[in-house]
């Protein structure tokens, strides 16, 4: 068994058991679940056809055996994984209902950052026009700006969408989350023609929106309780980072290769640490 189809395997059966957790525990969750799986074979499918040929593009290895046209089951089936843990991480933390949107996107994002530099490495697939060494690691940085706002759209809509109707409003949300998407960022596209951005300065952009994200947050008091299947189906992703980065010795290439990553579960471990004080200290009062 190939090593491609392993891992498709491995996160369909992490999918599945995600699914089963909904439908016993949280069922007010199934159709939002299933949406962002929608959402992700949208998306993720149109991004390849809009940039297909430009600097910055991406393809995914051919070697994976189930496509959903241009993109393998596996990568829809983790960005469902990632939304909804996201999602239910930011609703731990002691934050205003309007900041839900902006710390669900940089959960989303932490993931990212900790993954993306190693897929490359093993070949799940390309950035066109980027060497290891160029970018972050390798990866575009307009790619972290598309994770924050392709997942901002949804989080975004889905607090402010209300309708009777609950599926009807989960079938329609890919596709208006997606033109949100777009309105955001064609116009940084834009921006970047303009001013023939180089790759260092397009982090700037990203770092001007992450810095935006961040204040937009602000403290209010904590919602919902996450028990431990969340925090593991979280730390599949990370695991699977160090681990293919100690094995594959992607260290020797460079060092931040590791410490980055690890750093990325240690600011998930913090955020986890901080939720269970928190909860902990309203139990003693």
């Amino acid at each position: 068994m190939s090593n491609f189809l392993i891992v498709e395997l491995a996160v369909l059966a992490f999918y599945i058991s995600c699914l089963a957790y909904i439908i016993k525990k949280d069922k007010k969750m199934i159709f939002f679940f299933l949406s962002t799986t929608v959402y992700a074979i949208i998306f993720e499918n149109l991004n390849i056809l809009l940039s297909f040929g430009k600097e910055g593009s991406y393809y995914y290895n051919k070697n994976f055996k189930l496509f959903f046209f241009e993109v393998p089951f596996f990568v829809v089936f983790a960005w469902s994984i990632i939304m909804y843990t996201s999602l239910k991480m930011a609703k731990a933390l002691k934050i205003v209902e309007k900041s839900l949107p902006f710390i669900a996107s940089l959960l989303v994002l932490l993931i990212d950052l900790a993954i993306d530099v190693v897929a490359i490495r093993l070949g799940y697939w390309v950035w066109v026009g980027y060497r290891f060494d160029e970018g972050y690691f390798g990866v575009p940085a307009n790619n972290f700006i598309g994770w924050l706002l392709v997942s901002f759209s949804f989080f975004y809509l889905d607090k402010k969408i209300k309708v009777k109707t609950n599926w009807l409003k989960y079938v329609l949300l890919p596709v208006i989350s997606y033109l949100m998407f777009l309105a955001m960022f064609m116009p940084l596209i834009a921006l970047d023609s303009v001013l023939l951005l180089d790759k260092m300065q397009e982090f700037f952009v990203f770092i001007v929106i992450f810095v935006v994200f961040i204040f937009s947050i602000k403290i209010g008091e904590r919602k919902d309780k996450v028990d431990g299947f969340i925090y593991a189906m979280r730390f599949v992703f990370y695991l699977f980072g160090i681990y293919f980065i100690i094995a594959e010795k992607m260290y020797v290439e460079n060092i931040l290769l590791l410490l980055t990553s690890i750093m990325f579960m240690l600011i998930e471990i913090a955020l986890i640490i901080g939720e269970k004080c928190v909860l902990a200290r309203e139990n003693f009062e």
